[in-house]
């Protein structure tokens, strides 16, 4: 179990990848905190509907919400579900 040194660096490595995607330089640093907390709790498809409140994020076309994603998957890993 990592401490809270390794746990701190870990989200701050996260949220600089997170801030890094081109997708995302027009949301505020507030909203990409925001968005990097409620991530890792969401399903794909409660990803999307996340995405979709951010009027920047949900003027992207289709293919573009894909591409932020998957790029968000590799950032933010998708929790196990059980199906």
């Amino acid at each position: 179990m990592p401490d809270d040194t390794t746990a701190i660096a870990l989200k701050s490595a996260g949220l600089a990848q997170l801030s890094a995607l081109p997708h995302l330089s027009a949301l505020s640093a507030r909203e990409k905190a925001g968005l990097f907390l409620l991530l890792p709790a969401k399903s794909s498809s409660q990803r999307l509907m996340l995405i979709e409140m951010y009027p920047s994020l949900s003027r992207l076309p289709v293919q573009q919400k894909q591409v932020l994603l998957d790029k968000l998957e590799k950032i933010v890993p998708l929790a196990d579900s059980k199906r």
